[in-house]
């Protein structure tokens, strides 16, 4: 029979090494370690391993809080693949769902590959639940050349929109209110997406520990003093940025501003020197979907969203 226990930062080297392995990833020991413990304040997390009699590392699982408000937990099992068949994912798995249980969770969300077809059976036959897909689309800038897109943003600007980050007006406390009450709005209409957003406060506490949050790759285009879109990035490990949000205020819409801020975030991240820009579309989304095809934005995976009922 397997053994489990909370893993410690002994375990990361055997952790990361099945991730990479399973993923394609290279991600380094270190890089790890560093994402664990920059988890932004008041997101609680765990980690658990298990080992074979033989001392063979078998696998792992992570489990946290997504949404402090509404107490969204997500969780992932990994087992390397000469471990299965042992009971290693399902202990893990009682494991995740009994620590995310004690903390109030109802149940526990997981996104999987649509390729890991062994997986998402596995997955099913222990009550998780499909909720709908999603894409994960990349577009690398290296020669990315924004000629033919760059007339929505000349339109929008000779229609008196300003582009501009959240850096440059300012990181005021007005202003923090303001972005994360104008991000709240947006969450709320984008399809596919139940709204994740803690309360003020906390949301403050949690990006002050974020190394995923600068002001500097927030876009905004105001109109006059309203502020009529904004593209949302945050900051990854290996220098990509990646889009958390992007949206048009509905006092503004039908007015070309998706497109125009899409290609201003772009050219953005462009003169950053980011090597790329990844983000994830319900497939539901149409119009975010065909914006970024027109971008260039290339397809890497399809994900399946589960969760299970605790």
């Amino acid at each position: 029979m397997p053994t489990f226990r909370r893993a410690t930062d002994a375990d990361f080297a055997e952790i990361i090494a099945v991730i990479n392995a399973q993923t394609g990833g290279s991600t380094a020991v270190e890089q790890y370690t560093e994402m664990v413990r920059n988890r932004p304040a008041g997101r609680e997390s765990e980690r658990f391993v298990a080992y074979l009699p033989d001392g063979r590392f078998a696998g792992y699982a992570y489990v946290g809080i997504e949404d402090e408000t509404e107490r969204n937990f997500s969780a992932t099992v990994r087992v390397d693949e000469p471990c299965r068949r042992q009971g290693v994912g399902t202990g893990l798995l009682r494991l995740a769902s009994d620590w995310a249980r004690a903390r109030g969770a109802a149940r526990l969300e997981a996104t999987l590959d649509e390729k890991q077809a062994e997986a998402l059976t596995w997955a099913v036959h222990r009550g998780f639940v499909t909720e709908g897909l999603v894409t994960r689309a990349v577009l690398k800038l290296a020669g990315w050349e924004p000629d033919p897109f760059v007339s929505s943003v000349v339109a929008a600007e000779a229609e008196g929109i300003r582009f501009t980050t959240l850096a440059e007006v300012g990181v005021t406390e007005e202003n923090l209110r303001r972005f994360y009450d104008t991000c709240k709005a947006l969450e709320g209409d984008v399809p596919g997406r139940a709204p994740k957003f803690a309360p003020y406060d906390l949301w403050r506490r949690q990006i002050e520990t974020d190394p995923a949050w600068d002001p500097a790759c927030i876009l905004l285009a105001l109109d006059g003093d309203a502020w009529a879109a904004i593209s949302f990035f945050e900051k990854q490990t290996d220098g990509s940025w990646y889009t958390h949000l992007t949206g048009v205020h509905p006092a503004h819409r039908g007015r070309g501003l998706g497109m125009a801020v899409k290609v201003a975030a772009v050219q953005l991240a462009h003169e950053c020197g980011v090597p790329y820009i990844s983000t994830y579309n319900h497939i539901i989304n149409a119009p975010m979907v065909a914006i970024n095809r027109q971008l260039g934005y290339q397809a890497t995976e399809t994900l399946v969203q589960m969760h299970l009922p605790l």
